[in-house]
């Protein structure tokens, strides 16, 4: 059995977003770095893999969930020096150190459009001796409290040969958007991942068609 989880994070505090009509607005953040388990994500898929060769049933679900979405005015929104414009502080209370309340508080809803996972077993060989088990993450993250917000869409295919020993091989392709932050993790070690501070994209990259292309090779996993 292999652990895979994949999360999607902004690494701010806040981010701030510029919309048509009604201006510039933020949104909560994750506050955090390249992580498995600590911390909160936009968007989380973890799931349980079987990949031995007599398989059925490869994927078991142990969570697919949205974080919760908070929105700000932008005047409770401070810059931060030396980090992009989109990277925000929220702003504290001078006295109390107390942060300004949200204006809003939502959860985005989890169906088989928004957030999926799904499994099936195929042939590796025009014979069907070998076999691998393909794994399909699907994101198309809505912002539950803007509708003018481009969705955030992820799709991603990892491939795993079906021996059912703690050596394997995998490999993964598809793309994502610009933003935010991605990590898919197996066996709890970071297998990829996507800065976007490093990338030098933005939640205006949420609205790329083309998005970022993910092809990581055969790899072997000791």
């Amino acid at each position: 059995m292999i652990d895979a989880r994949l999360r999607l994070f902004i690494p701010s505090r806040a981010v701030a977003l510029p919309l048509p009509i009604v201006g510039d607005i933020g949104f909560d953040g994750d506050n955090r770095e390249f992580s498995y388990g600590d911390g909160s994500s936009r968007a989380e898929l973890w799931v349980d893999i079987d990949h031995s060769p007599t398989t059925t049933n490869p994927v078991t679900v142990k969570r697919k969930a949205f974080g919760e979405s908070r929105w700000y005015t932008k005047d409770k929104l401070v810059d931060v020096l030396g980090k992009p414009f989109w990277w925000k502080e929220v702003r504290k209370d001078p006295f109390l150190g107390i942060e300004a309340p949200p204006d809003g508080v939502a959860t985005a809803v989890v169906s088989d459009l928004t957030l999926r996972v799904t499994g099936q077993v195929e042939a590796a060989d025009p014979f069907g001796l070998i076999k691998n088990v393909r794994v399909t993450f699907q994101v198309n993250g809505t912002n539950p409290l803007e509708p003018l917000a481009p969705a955030i869409d992820c799709r991603l295919d990892l491939l795993i040969a079906a021996t059912g020993v703690p050596a394997f091989t995998y490999s993964l392709v598809g793309s994502h958007d610009g933003f935010p932050a991605y990590e898919l993790y197996l066996q709890q070690r970071l297998v990829y991942s996507f800065n976007p501070v490093q990338a030098g994209t933005s939640p205006l990259s949420l609205g790329d068609p083309s998005g970022v292309p993910v092809n990581v090779p055969l790899t072997v996993f000791f």
